[in-house]
């Protein structure tokens, strides 16, 4: 993600005026908040935990997103308009209703709380997997631009992550735990098979143009297949790897995990440093070279303050 968003904020191009952008573009993009959100629903679609605190944890995400919008774009925003209400404030409010990843992750949450408990759990799951790409492009932008609607189906230029359609990936990881965290189960042909064929038929949708494309935010069923399958492969991979003694013992191994133990706050740290960064003067619009760089910096203090700073604590009330 942090590829991805360096080249977001500050490259004149967004990334894609030359083959370094497209590579961080590239790397922060499937395997990045796809992922977070597939397993998100492996974890949260366990029908074993407690309803009340599944909701009560995802209405804390929502906030923590919002809190978010003000810390990374609240206090740059006011500053940089030299504290001037009337001139920074269709933008204030704008940026304030920012819809982002964890906003999408608390309503799925609630969702997951809800439907992981239904009798026919696994075919509500699997109904709702397939029915969602195919429908959501027609809810998108309905109601027009109000904050509700935008966070469900939003399609103004502040909502990253509506939640039509990517609730799909916590529901597909959901539906998929049983299978995945059984003995083996991400090695089974039964997984690894289909997630390959998805791979495969959506590129090919998406080459011949015969099924709704949009942008990554908003895409259709085409892009979601591509994602998806490659989420379950990227994973398989992962979880392969750590099989073998030689590299879960190692350090980049252990590394890894404590990034994905305190990914929550790694994520808020790095928005607020890349949100207050765009005051520098210069820095928004400097070339694909630069914002690699500041995406460099950016990385290691970020783990930095996370590691060695009491920062984590402060976003455990959230993650209860």
């Amino acid at each position: 993600m942090f590829l991805q968003h360096c080249m977001l904020l500050y490259s004149p191009t967004l990334g894609e005026g030359s083959f370094l952008g497209l590579a961080f573009l590239a790397a922060g993009t499937a395997p990045a908040a796809p992922v977070f959100l597939f397993l998100l629903g492996v974890f949260s679609g366990d029908p074993a935990k407690p309803w009340t605190a599944t909701v009560v944890r995802g209405l804390k995400l929502i906030a923590l997103g919002y809190v978010l919008n003000a810390l990374r774009f609240g206090g740059p925003i006011l500053l940089g308009s030299g504290f001037n209400l009337q001139a920074a404030g269709p933008m204030l409010t704008a940026y304030l209703a920012e819809v982002d990843i964890l906003q999408v992750a608390g309503l799925s949450m609630i969702l997951l709380a809800t439907v992981s408990r239904l009798p026919a759990r696994p075919w509500v799951l699997g109904g709702l997997v397939l029915g969602i790409p195919v429908v959501s492009p027609w809810l998108w932008g309905l109601g027009g631009n109000h904050p509700v609607w935008n966070l469900l189906w939003g399609t103004n230029e502040q909502t990253s992550f509506p939640f039509f359609p990517w609730v799909l990936y916590p529901l597909l990881g959901a539906w998929a735990r049983d299978r995945l965290l059984s003995p083996g189960g991400w090695a089974r042909p039964a997984v690894l098979v289909p997630a390959l064929v998805a791979v495969v038929l959506g590129a090919e949708a998406l080459l011949a143009e015969i099924l709704p494309v949009g942008d990554y935010f908003r895409s259709g069923i085409g892009l979601h297949l591509v994602i998806g399958g490659f989420v379950v492969l990227w994973l398989g991979a992962w979880i392969k790897l750590g099989t073998w003694s030689w590299w879960s013992e190692s350090r980049p191994a252990r590394f890894l995990e404590f990034a994905s133990r305190q990914v929550t706050a790694i994520y808020v740290v790095q928005w607020v440093l890349f949100g207050w960064l765009t005051l520098v003067p210069g820095l928004v619009g400097s070339s694909d070279g630069v914002a690699a760089l500041v995406g460099l910096g950016v990385l290691i203090i970020t783990f930095a303050l996370v590691r060695w700073t009491p920062i984590p604590g402060w976003f455990t009330w959230f993650q209860r």
